[in-house]
């Protein structure tokens, strides 16, 4: 190798090492500059920080001192060229000048608010833009006509009529005097406070009244609670309250009152009726069950002042000695009453044979459960002669004197043929009777039907020709 390639070997190493060497120079120059107002300011208040400043750490110290450069050795000295140190020195004087640049700073910049939601104009308007009805299907017309909703509400049971009134504000005020015309009570005090309430508006119109299990007697020398208000009432139930019933003086205010139901109670009376009868031209249903201190007075005062009458109910388990003949026949001669149910009580063949000549044909349910004084006479006799033609529920349970029910079955029959089948409800004794008795005249009509057409086949041609 001649010395020509060797120095250059040697050059081009060296250019390289230097030039990587005066970049690291420069760069941590650069950094240590400061700016001259706070040169002037660390010059006028010296800093009391202990911590070692980050220009004069050891980490951060140039590998070259600022005044230092990179210096040749003497033995490659000796072999350059002038042109070779003219190159170098035009190396250092153009890295010279970045030296001695000041600090670059940056102006304060405020941060940018950028908003992305829109402005309240913008937003009224995105939501007034917006047809979201369309995708909505829309109740059918019917639904908001107060007259047809509120027939329909009528058939919706009471729970039900409760999440109608969360629909909107048109159901709401359909459904809330249909909830209002119909309260359940279980207590005194709430019969007071709701009749306090109600004296003071005009939003209730109460037509259905329900007291259940009050086991309180009504204070007759408190008026705090006044009936006289409910003169649209047309239905006052009172269910297992022994000793609770209204005063008498408010049954004159109930002038449209069609239906009474007071099952269990002994504070009702004869003379109770008897003052409350005269009050009670409209009524349609009286329900007396297991009443047992009522007797014949007070249903013949029933049944001459309530004309109207269709549903009648005395059935006991107690005193049944209290009604007899007597109440059956006041019934059939003063009313037209359709329904009659008198289980328990002393009625005989006479009393029902008399009951069903005046008002037989208007029946269509009759219960004489327990009814123990009747007789194959009877009822028995009664269905066959056809005293009964609309009767379709009839109730005999343990009328231990009836032994023969041809005539029942017959009826039955034709009911049910003519297209008007009849509920029959019997106990075990009378229902194996009845049982049998069909089976015989199933087997007897058999034998006839045989012997009809035995007789038509064997008879003579010549004697029809």
């Amino acid at each position: 190798m001649n010395f020509k390639s060797s120095f250059l070997n040697i050059y081009n190493k060296r250019t390289i090492e230097s030039t990587n060497a005066s970049k690291n120079g420069l760069a941590h120059s650069i950094s240590e500059v400061k700016h001259p107002f706070k040169k002037q300011l660390n010059d006028k208040k010296p800093s009391t920080d202990k911590r070692q400043s980050r220009s004069n750490s050891p980490t951060r110290r140039n590998r070259l001192g600022n005044n230092q450069h990179f210096q040749f050795s003497e033995e490659l000295k000796s072999t350059l060229t002038k042109s070779g140190e003219e190159k170098i020195l035009s190396l250092q004087t153009d890295v010279e000048p970045f030296l001695s640049l000041p600090t670059p700073t940056t102006p304060d910049r405020k941060p940018r608010v950028i908003s992305f939601l829109p402005t309240p104009q913008s937003l009224e308007k995105n939501f007034t833009d917006l047809v979201i009805t369309q995708h909505i299907n829309r109740a059918h017309p019917i639904f908001q006509i107060p007259e047809i909703l509120e027939n329909i509400l009528r058939q919706v049971d009471e729970g039900s009529r409760f999440n109608c009134m969360l629909v909107n504000r048109l159901w709401s005020r359909v459904s809330f005097p249909i909830l209002s015309r119909t309260p359940v009570f279980s207590s005194v005090v709430k019969v007071q406070l709701f009749f306090q309430l109600t004296q003071r508006t005009t939003l209730f119109k109460v037509e259905t009244m329900t007291l259940n299990k009050i086991m309180q007697s009504y204070p007759m020398r408190k008026r705090e609670v006044d009936f006289f208000f409910l003169s649209d009432l047309k239905a006052l139930k009172i269910h297992i309250c022994p000793q609770f019933r209204l005063p008498i003086h408010c049954f004159s205010s109930m002038k449209r009152l069609e239906e009474i139901t007071i099952t269990g109670n002994k504070a009702i009376d004869d003379n109770y009726l008897l003052k409350i009868s005269p009050f009670l031209k409209n009524l349609k249903h009286l329900d007396l069950r297991a009443c047992d201190n009522i007797s014949d007075i007070g249903i013949v005062s029933i049944a001459i002042n309530c004309p109207l009458l269709q549903t009648i109910n005395v059935g006991r388990h107690k005193n049944g000695w209290k009604i007899t003949d007597i109440s059956v026949v006041a019934l059939g001669k003063y009313t037209n009453v359709e329904t009659v149910g008198v289980a328990g009580c002393h009625i005989t063949d006479t009393g029902i044979w008399e009951f069903a000549k005046s008002n037989g044909h208007n029946i269509r349910r009759l219960s004489l459960n327990n009814c123990e004084l009747l007789t194959d006479f009877s009822v028995p006799c009664l269905l066959g002669f056809n005293y009964f033609p609309n009767i379709s529920v009839l109730e005999m349970r343990n009328l231990s004197k009836i032994k023969d029910v041809k005539f029942i079955v017959k009826f039955k029959l034709w009911q049910k043929s003519q297209g008007k089948p009849l509920l029959l409800e019997t106990c075990d004794r009378l229902n194996a009777l009845i049982s049998k008795e069909e089976e015989d005249m199933r087997k007897l009509s058999c034998i006839m039907s045989l012997r009809d057409m035995t007789s038509w086949v064997n008879q003579d041609d010549s004697l029809t020709g």
